[in-house]
C-alpha cells in the first residue's frame, strides 16, 4: 500500500480476539503512516465491539456486510453497492 499511495480499507469480523485483532491491525497501520479510509465489519452488529474500534482508533465506519456461504459475483455486486454509498455521501 505504501508504493502504491493508496489508503486501506480494513475488514474486521466478530469473534473472539477481533477487538485485539482489529486494533492491532489499525496500530500497525498508522505506524507506517499508511492511511486507512474506514472499516467494513463482517457479520451480525455487534455494537459493543464496533463502538469500542471506532471510538479507540477514530476509523469511519464504511459498511457492515454480511457472511457469505458461498462468494460469488452476485454477492460481490451486491455488497459494492452497500460500499459505493459510504464513497458517494
Amino acid at each position: 500500500m505504501i508504493s502504491w499511495n493508496l489508503p486501506v480499507i480494513l475488514i474486521s469480523r466478530h469473534y473472539l480476539g477481533s477487538i485485539n485483532h482489529t486494533l492491532l491491525s489499525i496500530g500497525a497501520l498508522k505506524s507506517r503512516n499508511i492511511p486507512i479510509e474506514g472499516i467494513v465489519f463482517v457479520g451480525e452488529e455487534n455494537k459493543a465491539t464496533e463502538s469500542i474500534i471506532l471510538n479507540t482508533t477514530g476509523v469511519h465506519f464504511i459498511a457492515r456486510i454480511p457472511l457469505a456461504n458461498e462468494v460469488n459475483s452476485t454477492f460481490i455486486q451486491d455488497q459494492s453497492e452497500v460500499i459505493k454509498e459510504y464513497f458517494q455521501s
